[in-house]
């Protein structure tokens, strides 16, 4: 008897979350990202356009608070 093992391959992927808070600033001048780090999927909904919840791997940086509670508001 012979017996056959099959092992799946996991594919480790990291996706990385970066943040603008718009994309010019006063000046008319490209805003740059924030690197917010590793995330982890959480869940979706609709669709155009899509939306993605993620986990942080790590807090938030505190820079970002007042920005970002402006946008969890509306």
């Amino acid at each position: 008897m012979i017996l056959l093992k099959i092992q799946k391959v996991s594919t480790i992927k990291t996706f990385l979350l970066f943040v603008r808070e718009q994309a010019k600033d006063e000046n008319g001048r490209t805003m740059g990202f924030v690197n917010f780090g590793p995330v982890s999927f959480v869940k979706y909904e609709g669709s155009q356009p899509m939306n993605i919840t993620w986990k942080l791997a790590h807090p938030m940086p505190s820079f970002m608070w007042h920005d970002t509670a402006k946008l969890a508001m509306s």
